[in-house]
């Protein structure tokens, strides 16, 4: 409403620190697809929402979507579970 933004929902997913400098080069370059010219809140709601869905949605896939990490010993095998039991 009058050029304001206004979140209907937002993801459950927070951005990791880890991911501040690219994002900060993504703006960068989001600014040279917009001529050069200053972000505002129509450029990106009309012209540039699908770039920033994509962006945020790689982020959310290489974050929270990593294989499980394989458990080994110090010798490189595989730990094996097993219950202890006390007579």
């Amino acid at each position: 409403m009058d050029d304001q933004s206004i979140f209907i929902g937002m993801a459950p997913f927070v951005v990791p620190p880890s991911y501040q400098t690219g994002l900060i080069e993504f703006r960068e370059w989001l600014i040279e697809e917009n001529s050069d010219a200053a972000l505002n809140p129509e450029t990106l709601r009309n012209e540039l929402d699908d770039l920033l869905l994509d962006y945020f949605f790689d982020i959310i896939k290489i974050t929270f979507d990593r294989p499980m990490p394989t458990l080994v010993n110090t010798d490189g095998e595989l730990l094996q579970f097993s219950n202890l039991t006390l007579n």
